[in-house]
């Protein structure tokens, strides 16, 4: 062929690609520093996991002793290929059974700690190896010269197995520490405290994974995996879930002390879900996750706190983005899409079984798996996509299921629930205590501990569905509560509905949980207010009663004017500043009785309401010595005519004579004079 060296020509193209691509990411990595600096973490975790025998045998330890930062795992040692992917770059795992590091760009994410590693072990065929990995070039031919002066010193190196060094230690990967540097430890060890119990109950593979520095550590061992319960996923019973528990053991240093780490589980098909509980006593409670990734591929993938699931979503069959920085989801139709969609829908049958499960055991915050997060933007979301997924095989299913437990422990679905809405969890108590007194709603509201994480679920649900809190059936604010109290229609009637409970401070507490939490306009205009009747009226149409005398009120029934009925009752001092329809007094209502009383009186014949109207309130006024109000007063004879009095035109300030009822008893006998 001309006599051209083609095939050098070819591994010097191919080494020059391979170069070109790791300067590439490694800028990308650097650019994105602080995003993803606990990654190299599970970089190196994954590495050790995907050579494990997978039977919870594998030991991996990271030990960070000021300048130098060691990671070991006793897996298998490297295959030919493996050991010469890592120093080019590239991956082998497309081949493996369940591939978690598709594009051969994890391990470079080790490089946020130094460019350059001391990497020891074993070849499978039982020679050792160690030499140092260098991607210190700042240029792309420096950086192919770097790597393949890597490639001779690890060829270099090779020599038959011996026993020396960490005993059933396969792999170690050596790193200089920096200052700079320092910070991405710190990362990774936070991060591998918050998810490190999901990566070790998902991962069967892991026995143990330590994570020793000089002044703090964590170490985390599976302790436990046993059986709960199996039960049908989204409400099918031909296809039946295993729901496991799953403990791990965790203590901040090697010798420190232990904490135990439980999760509930979930999985079928490749899709697992989790989601933590504690053991309170004999209470068994849920705990909802925070501060981690929520979508897992083997590892978390860092970018995915924020997803809006509320528990956390394992899968080997999750495509990751480049970054593993999330999953393609619904962006176009192609297969990657497709399946990472399947494996979401999937995840939202399992949490609904986890829920059903947890309520018919009568665990405790069962809300926590109720409650959605916000959908947020990502480059790689569709989130017209998610929103109707998460609405239609997520919330929907769950407003249908019987996951509401009251205070007596039976469960009910949200939509045959009350569930209290506020803006503050103290309104939300006060409102639930409220409706908790009612015997018609006593049984329909959750537990009160549990009151205000139903209504974050609730206000969740609302925002899914871009919709008002109040249009969803189950929700219950202020407003509806007043007009719960307004359905009673008296105080009677709703003592009855408090069982037979003082209304009186129940309706008071009622108005001023409105009066406080911006509800004015329910005060106002719904009829909650009680007249001195007893029965239920708008403010608007009762007044303030400025001490009318009891006297004055049984005259004007009397004469048909029932007064009490326009009267707000004064037992309801949260109403004392509101003006309604203003104030009434005597002053006020004695025209508006001689009014009434004239009109009687004008009749065809008197009666005895309105004799005994007209000499009580004669008798009133004089007892007042309100004489002014007598000019006209329509008093009667003895024959049952009637009369008007007229005060002495020579001298107005004359008294005129008392009426005969109010005559001492030793004048009674005068009185036909």
């Amino acid at each position: 062929m001309n006599g051209h060296d083609w095939d050098g020509a070819k591994i010097q193209i191919l080494a020059s690609s391979n170069s070109q691509g790791v300067h590439k990411h490694l800028r990308i990595l650097e650019s994105n520093r602080e995003r993803v600096l606990p990654r190299w973490i599970w970089e190196l975790l994954q590495n050790a996991r995907d050579v494990s025998d997978g039977n919870a045998s594998l030991i991996a330890s990271v030990e960070w002793r000021g300048d130098e930062l060691t990671f070991r795992h006793n897996g298998r040692g490297f295959e030919p290929d493996e050991i010469t992917h890592l120093i080019y770059y590239g991956s082998t795992k497309l081949e493996l059974a369940d591939p978690i590091g598709q594009f051969g760009t994890g391990f470079l994410a080790t490089h946020l700690l130094s460019r350059t590693i001391d990497v020891s072990g074993h070849l499978t065929d039982g020679q050792t190896f160690a030499f140092r990995l260098d991607r210190s070039g700042e240029s792309v031919d420096e950086l192919q010269r770097r790597m393949d002066a890597s490639f001779e010193a690890f060829k270099s190196s090779l020599a038959p197995a011996r026993d020396a060094g960490h005993p059933g230690v396969a792999t170690k990967f050596r790193y200089p520490i920096d200052k700079r540097a320092s910070r991405a430890v710190d990362q990774g060890e936070r991060a591998l405290e918050l998810a490190g119990p999901y990566v070790t109950a998902f991962n069967q593979q892991f026995k143990r994974i330590e994570f020793l520095t000089q002044e703090s550590g964590i170490v985390l061992e599976l302790r436990k995996r046993r059986d709960l319960a199996e039960v049908g996923i989204g409400g099918r019973v031909d296809r039946l879930v295993p729901i496991r528990e799953v403990e791990v053991e965790v203590s901040a240093r090697a010798s420190g002390p232990l904490t135990r780490r439980s999760h509930v589980l979930a999985e079928l098909d490749g899709v697992a879900v989790a989601i933590p509980f504690e053991r309170r006593g004999q209470e068994m409670v849920l705990v909802a996750p925070t501060g981690v990734p929520k979508l897992l591929l083997g590892f978390p993938l860092i970018g995915t706190e924020d997803f809006s699931f509320p528990v956390v979503v394992h899968s080997l069959r999750f495509s990751p983005t480049e970054e593993r920085d999330g999953v393609y989801l619904g962006q176009n139709d192609d297969q990657v899409n497709q399946e990472n969609q399947a494996v979401i829908e999937q995840a939202c049958g399992l949490l609904l079984s986890v829920a059903g499960f947890a309520a018919e055991s009568g665990w405790s915050r069962i809300h926590v798996l109720a409650e959605v997060p916000r959908v947020r933007e990502k480059p790689w979301l569709n989130k017209a996509w998610l929103r109707g997924r998460l609405k239609s095989n997520l919330v929907d299913q769950i407003r249908a299921t019987p996951l509401v437990l009251n205070e007596f422990g039976t469960p009910a679905a949200p939509k045959a629930s009350t569930l209290p809405t506020a803006d503050s969890p103290e309104a939300v108590d006060q409102l639930w205590s409220l409706a908790r007194a009612l015997t018609d709603l006593r049984e329909t509201l959750p537990r009160q501990a549990e009151a205000q994480g139903w209504c974050d679920a609730a206000k969740s649900w609302a925002a899914l569905r871009d919709c008002r809190l109040v249009e969803l059936e189950e929700t219950m604010d202020g407003r509806d509560l007043a007009r719960h109290a307004e359905a009673a229609g008296s105080i009677e009637a709703l003592r009855a509905q408090l069982g037979d409970a003082d209304a009186v401070p129940w309706l008071n507490e009622l108005h001023r949980f409105l009066s406080a939490n911006r509800f004015d306009d329910a005060l106002r205009s719904l009829r909650i207010v009680p007249d001195q009747n007893g029965e239920f009226r708008t403010l608007s149409n009762l007044h303030r009663d400025r001490d009318i005398p009891s006297e004055l009120k049984e005259i004007a029934q009397r004469v048909g004017w029932d007064l009490r009925a326009e009267l707000r009752d004064p037992r309801f001092d949260t109403l004392s500043d509101e003006p309604g329809a203003g104030d009434s007094d005597s002053d006020s209502i004695i025209p508006k009785l001689i009014d009434r009383l004239r009109g009687r009186m004008e009749g065809d014949a008197l009666d005895g309401d309105a004799k005994a109207a007209s000499v009580g309130l004669f008798c009133w006024i004089a007892a007042q010595g309100r004489w002014l109000d007598l000019e006209g007063f329509p008093a009667f004879s003895r024959e049952g005519t009637s009369l008007k009095l007229r005060q002495h035109e020579d001298d107005a300030s004359e008294r005129p004579l008392a009426p005969v009822a109010t005559w001492p008893e030793p004048l009674q006998e005068y009185k036909d004079l």
